[in-house]
């Protein structure tokens, strides 16, 4: 095992990191603090599991039962052999397409009309489908294009410079009560390596990586003390290897890759094209709403 290293960090006032970190997701009206259970300032992104604001490649699975979020991409959405949304709704402004076996939980619906949604031998859409032009359904999908689909910059904080864990190798980000944004220029786990984020239980977590973000085979993100719902991975790119996993949710500015068995444990928003491989999850796990609450692009 590597030697265990310490990170150590200045913290942003929650006003101008959460300004700066979250607000290339949110491009039109200003936002503040809302309560709790309202919907967060990041709208609509958040109301899914997985998001892409071009294509969704989904080999493996997203939202097991009980988490209501739909999947979707602004462009095509194409499950693979087997693959599987295991609740919610399936949703693309131009076309679904279901390799065979594959299965979703609920409604397949389109902007795309007549023939946008394809089902292949075995495969199936338990709620119906629905290809009426400017059907309820895809309200989600047309609310985050009114919202601003286009990314504004990555935060400007504190850089911490680059992160990068060895094979083997152990490092602790330690968070403390309230929010907190962590800055880097790139963060890469190198393979078997663990990163873990600890704090108190109410600790609200902002990881912003300005470049990409790489989790070798076999790494993690975990958390310690603190619910994985607590945390946001900001990146430009994302690549999570095979069995690599990260326990928060991830926002990114480009595109996303998740290989074989790989996991997020949170939601995973993607603005451009996303990828989630044979047997990869997204658990879809709503992000804390006071992680989430931001301004309007500057």
């Amino acid at each position: 095992m590597g030697k265990a290293k310490r990170i150590t960090v200045s913290r942003l006032s929650r006003g101008a990191a959460i300004g700066g970190a979250l607000a290339f997701l949110t491009c039109s009206v200003a936002v503040g603090a809302r309560p709790a259970a309202a919907q967060s300032s990041l709208d609509p992104a958040l109301a899914f599991a997985v998001l892409s604001g071009d294509t969704l490649q989904l080999d493996g699975s997203s939202n097991p039962p009980d988490t209501l979020h739909p999947t979707g991409a602004v462009g095509k959405v194409t499950l693979g052999k087997g693959a599987e949304v295991g609740s919610g709704d399936c949703l693309s402004l131009k076309k679904i397409t279901l390799k065979k076996d594959a299965f979703v939980d609920g409604v397949c619906a389109t902007d795309g009309g007549a023939n946008s949604v394809v089902l292949k031998k075995g495969a199936s859409c338990g709620g119906g489908t629905n290809t009426t032009p400017a059907n309820s359904s895809i309200t989600p999908l047309t609310s985050y294009q009114s919202l601003g689909a286009t990314a504004c910059r990555n935060p400007a904080g504190v850089d911490q410079g680059k992160l990068v864990l060895d094979e083997n190798g152990t490092a602790t980000i330690t968070a403390v009560s309230g929010f907190q944004e962590f800055d880097y220029s790139k963060i890469t786990l190198k393979k078997s390596s663990q990163l873990t984020i600890s704090g108190p239980s109410d600790a609200l977590v902002v990881i912003n990586d300005a470049g990409a973000l790489t989790l070798d085979k076999g790494s993690f993100i975990t958390v310690n003390g603190l619910p994985a719902n607590n945390v946001l991975v900001v990146a430009k790119n994302v690549m999570l290897k095979k069995d690599a996993e990260l326990q928060g949710t991830i926002f990114a500015n480009g595109t996303c890759n998740l290989h074989k068995d790989a996991t997020v444990d949170g939601q995973l928003y993607c603005a451009k094209a996303a990828t989630v491989g044979v047997s990869a999850n997204v658990l879809g796990e709503p992000l804390e709403e006071s992680v989430a609450m931001g301004d309007t692009c500057s």
